[in-house]
């Protein structure tokens, strides 16, 4: 899987570099929340919209007035706090999550940031084989939502850490494909990971609603998910098929039902790509 696989959120920030800190932020108690913001939600006729909440043990700051509520980053922080809730997650999610490799950068020690009376500081930490590594995760949720985490780790004594980039800060992105029932209604897609959606909350929700072209199948028209060992169209319209089955999936080869939400949906599969409809 490739990063240019997920949806791209060109969202702007000056973000957390070595031991400087560019950004207000502020204070999370336990737990940080992503969700749909409040305005889509309306838009739909579920109760309850899927949302992520990652929990940890003290206090986490996140950069200020960042836009979109389905996003997050962390700065000015003791990171052994985030380090320690990033493990428990990757070790909880174990069984559905990519790890997508970025960059191995050549450090002896790198800087690890904790805080004194209240202020960024930062200390040596040794890398082992001389290493550490930029990554992606890619967390398939039990909720059918998608989640992307970018972070530079690193092993220290045989101790793995999770810790900010020098170019960027730990992200935390959730992921929410929706498609145009009506001029007043969207609902909610699941996709099977490392599929690319073009309808989601970076549109404004105005332009889905009002605009006709939305309803065109080319928007929930999807290409197949590749990698290594996801190589002929049989094993793409496969994968596909497997990830369904657990959304009741009903059918035969190359066209079947699901259901999401309270919504049930037609796939077809096709030659390079496959088609999500509402039923």
């Amino acid at each position: 899987m490739k990063k240019s696989m997920i949806l791209l959120l060109f969202i702007s920030l000056f973000l957390l570099t070595g031991c400087k800190v560019f950004n207000k932020t502020e204070p999370n108690e336990n737990s940080v929340r992503l969700y749909l913001e409040e305005s889509y939600q309306e838009a739909m006729t579920i109760d309850d919209v899927p949302d992520f909440t990652l929990e940890f043990d003290g206090t986490l700051n996140t950069i200020l007035n960042i836009e979109k509520t389905f996003y997050t980053a962390f700065s000015a922080n003791d990171d052994i706090i985030l380090s320690d809730a990033l493990t428990e997650l990757f070790a909880q999610y174990s069984d559905s999550i990519y790890i997508e490799h970025v960059q191995t950068q050549p450090l002896e020690e790198r800087f690890f940031s904790y805080l004194e009376d209240g202020v960024v500081a930062n200390k040596k930490m040794s890398c082992d084989n001389d290493e550490c590594y930029d990554e992606v995760a890619y967390i398939s949720l039990e909720n059918g939502l998608k989640l992307s985490v970018d972070y530079n780790r690193f092993v220290s004594d045989g101790v793995t850490y999770y810790t900010w980039r020098y170019s960027n800060a730990i992200a935390i992105t959730l992921y929410y494909p929706l498609m145009r029932v009506s001029s007043s209604e969207i609902c909610l897609l699941t996709l099977p990971s490392g599929v690319t959606f073009k309808v989601g909350p970076t549109l404004k929700l105005s332009s889905i609603l009002k605009d006709e072209e939305y309803n065109s199948a080319a928007y929930y028209t999807f290409e197949y998910f590749s990698d290594d060992d996801i190589v002929t169209l049989d094993d793409k319209k496969a994968y596909v098929t497997a990830y369904y089955q657990d959304y009741n999936e009903i059918g035969s080869e190359d066209e079947f039902t699901f259901d999401y939400l309270d919504k049930t949906f037609k796939v077809t599969l096709q030659e390079s790509t496959f088609t999500i409809s509402l039923i």
